[in-house]
């Protein structure tokens, strides 16, 4: 290693660091000066700090610039210390200097081990009386010494005569007179600062009045501690990380970010006292704030003080495992109050009711009146999420009532109490303000209709509590008025397990969407219905006319279903229309229908409808049912072993049955009886007639049917067992038919063709009269 220049003093500093049983120790010891030292008689740089390595002895030494070198820049610094040794624990760190008069120094010679010491070691330097001698004094020290006494003064009374002003011979000093604090505290106005010798050592402690326990603790370290002051401390918060606070127990704040705490507000969640009031208080806090969350820790809930009115622009969050239970025979919570007057849209929105679960207890005494959980009217932009709702007695889980952009996503409604004549109540109801018999929270009655819903990831099912069963319906409505419609609504990717009734019931609803959807052992799957037209109060236009009559209810789209075990009380799919008022532009596609009891599908005056791509397998009735129906098209569909007719159509005009697979079915392959202008094209039809010998057809002309074309059919019967009467059947009061390119060949009790229509079309050819 290159040496400094000869024109740097240096000084040599040494030193053997060894254990308590002689052996060297290994490490390291680092001498750091100044970032940057100049020397500019020498024209150098000195930068970077002097690590010093033990030898094998336990030994170091090195040199280093003197800390009193002349010209050097800065000047009056001292070296920082600090040293690493293996095997112990918290290396020491410490100043020295090194003035150049040493020259050659050991470390145990200038460095106390004592920790009570400060951490500056100074060095040996000059005497006074060489100090003297340097600025010319002459004489020896003992002269010196003797010339420092003066002559001897007035011995005096030997009192103090004066402090701070305050004149003897008695002088008492109040703390404030030498900076002090009095004993019963006081003001400071700067920097208090502990500087303890542990992390853990405390800082700062209070104790109230004759208590042993300290209320609040703080130590060293920060970590802080609170406790009753009967007992040792039990609630703490300190640093868990950078940027990180944590606590041991629950960290219940009045308000985080805009994030208000039931508990924060007097909710205790034990189950037994009534923590409505702190709910409420925290809701009007957020309201008043103009908006804000609402948040409901871990724990049960009572609510006997009700209903919870929720305003706009609030969010109520319930954490995991917070549990609300209804404790009054009233709705839960309501979207505002009793005496306001928002029309249209226009009331409390901007609402995200979240998380958690609430128990309505639909059997408990006093709890069986029906009631509502969740009630929301006259709104824009509510979504309710992620909520378990049970046991809800008589009305509803959720109502979206006159409400526009409605969202309910991954909810769960288990359990249904029925107090008697509610045998058709819906966990999700969708409605409109038309009288408080409808909706009884608040008006307007104006006739404000929903629209822009959505029902997604949700379940709908029994909750398993004794007295219950699962909903009626799942979502649907079941009041109207005429000219109002329920538009723009989502059923996706929900699961309905044994319903009672409709899992969807689509009344008066306009441009619909049922997708997705999962239906097991309901009563039955969809039901698309226009108004009733017997009703006298659905049919009443909104201001209070009588119409009796229903009106046209348009635009669905029912895709991708499954419906299993469904049917006990109505089709899997049905969708019903009136003569005033009939179900047009409809599409049923892609849905999986298994073991339908009665009929698969049904559609009864549906116009301008298409169904296709569908597979039916095992109903106990018919495939797929048309009757009064006007434009249908029913396509590519696959229909297996129906307890009764695979496709028929009654009274139909403009039919068309194209392209579909009917296997095993009980009664006839395709039965026509009425209408006009039906296609029967290009299907394939085996096995009909399997539940009775020598009764049933492939296809089944009768009743007057008009203008019937039939061609390229394939019908095949059964290999064994029961055989249809004929492939194709006509009977003579069908007129207009047109039959050509159909396979009907195999084993039949009758003829395979039974035409008895007048005067068929049989050839290929153009047909021009």
């Amino acid at each position: 290693m290159a040496a400094l220049p000869v024109s740097i003093p240096t000084v040599v500093v040494h030193g053997t660091y060894a254990g308590p049983d002689g052996r060297p120790l290994a490490g390291t010891v680092t001498f750091n000066a100044p970032s940057l030292l100049t020397f500019p008689d020498s024209d150098l740089f000195v930068a970077g700090p002097v690590v010093a390595k033990l030898d094998e002895g336990g030994r170091f030494s090195v040199r280093l610039p003197a800390t009193d070198a002349p010209g050097m820049q800065p000047s009056g610094w001292a070296y920082l210390v600090k040293e690493n040794l293996s095997g112990v624990v918290g290396g020491r760190t410490f100043n020295i200097v090194l003035p150049k008069a040493l020259g050659d120094v050991d470390l145990a010679d200038i460095v106390t081990a004592d920790p009570g010491t400060p951490n500056y070691v100074p060095v040996p330097g000059l005497s006074a009386y060489e100090v003297a001698v340097e600025n010319g004094y002459q004489g020896t020290e003992a002269e010196w010494v003797a010339s420092l006494k003066g002559a001897k003064g007035d011995p005096g009374n030997g009192s103090v005569d004066k402090v701070n002003g305050y004149l003897g011979p008695e002088i008492v000093l109040k703390p404030a007179d030498v900076g002090a604090l009095a004993a019963t505290g006081g003001v400071v106005t700067g920097v208090v600062r502990s500087q303890l010798a542990s992390a853990t050592a405390t800082a700062l402690a209070a104790i109230i009045g004759s208590e042993t326990f300290d209320r609040f603790r703080a130590r060293a370290d920060g970590y802080m501690a609170w406790g009753p002051g009967s007992a040792d401390r039990d609630t703490t918060l300190y640093r868990a990380g950078v940027g990180s606070l944590a606590t041991d127990g629950a960290f219940v704040a009045r308000e985080i970010a805009g994030a208000r705490s039931v508990r924060a507000y007097g909710a205790r969640g034990d189950g037994a006292a009534n923590d409505a009031p702190a709910f409420q208080a925290a809701l009007d806090a957020a309201y008043g704030a103009g908006g804000g969350q609402v948040v409901v820790p871990a724990g049960t809930y009572l609510l006997s003080t009700l209903p919870l009115r929720i305003r706009r622009n609030t969010r109520l969050t319930m954490l995991p495992g917070a549990v609300l239970r209804r404790g009054a025979a009233e709705t839960l919570i309501l979207n505002g109050d009793a005496n306001q007057s928002f029309g249209g849209y226009e009331g409390h929105g901007n609402i995200v009711i979240e998380g958690g679960t609430i128990d309505m207890r639909g059997t408990a005494s006093g709890l069986t009146a029906s009631v509502m959980c969740i009630s929301i009217g006259h709104a824009r932009n509510v979504t309710i999420q992620g909520v378990e709702i049970r046991d809800v007695p008589g009305y509803h889980a959720v109502e979206i009532n006159s409400t526009e952009h409605g969202v309910i996503r991954n909810c769960r409604f288990l359990g249904y109490a029925d107090p008697g004549q509610r045998d058709f109540s819906e966990a999700v109801q969708i409605d409109l303000a038309k009288m408080s018999g409808v909706f009884g929270g608040f008006g307007p009655y104006d006739h404000t209709a929903a629209q822009d819903i959505e029902v997604s990831g949700c379940t709908f099912g029994p909750s398993g509590t004794p007295g219950t069963t699962a909903w009626p319906r799942g979502v649907g409505s079941h009041s109207s008025t005429i000219d109002r419609w329920h538009r723009r609504i989502r059923i996706v990717g929900n699961s309905f397990r044994d319903l009672k009734q409709y899992a969807v019931s689509a009344y008066n609803w306009e441009d619909l969407t049922v997708a997705a959807n999962v239906f097991q052992g309901c009563g039955s799957g969809v039901r698309l219905r226009s108004v009733i037209a017997t009703d006298p109060e659905d049919t009443k236009k909104p201001d209070g006319t009588v119409t009796g009559a229903s009106q046209v209810m348009r635009n669905a789209a029912i895709t991708g279903n499954t419906f299993r075990s469904c049917g006990a009380f109505d089709e899997s799919i049905v969708a019903l229309g009136e003569a005033t008022g009939v179900v047009q532009e409809l599409t049923i596609t892609g849905n999986t229908v298994v073991s339908a009891t009665g009929n698969a599908m049904r559609f009864q005056r549906v116009e301008r409808a298409s169904v296709f791509g569908n597979v039916v397998s095992g109903p106990t009735g018919t495939g797929i049912s048309t009757e009064l129906c006007s434009s249908l098209t029913v396509t590519g569909n696959q229909i297996a072993r129906c307890g009764g007719h695979g496709l028929t159509s009654v009274t139909g005009t403009n039919i068309s049955f194209k392209g579909n697979d009917v296997i095993d079915p009980a009664q006839n392959g395709v039965l026509v009886q009425g209408g006009s202008d039906i296609q029967i094209q290009t299907n394939w039809i085996k096995g009909p007639g399997s539940a009775a010998n020598a009764t049933h057809y492939g296809i089944r002309l009768s009743t007057a049917a008009d203008s019937v074309r039939i061609v390229g059919n394939r019908v095949k019967s059964n290999p064994s067992g029961n055989q249809a009467i004929s492939a194709l059947s006509i009977t003579d009061t069908c007129r207009g038919i047109v039959r050509h390119g159909n396979d009907l060949r195999g084993n039949w009790t009758g003829a395979a063709l039974g035409d008895d229509s007048p005067n068929p079309v049989t050839s290929a050819a153009d047909v021009t009269g």
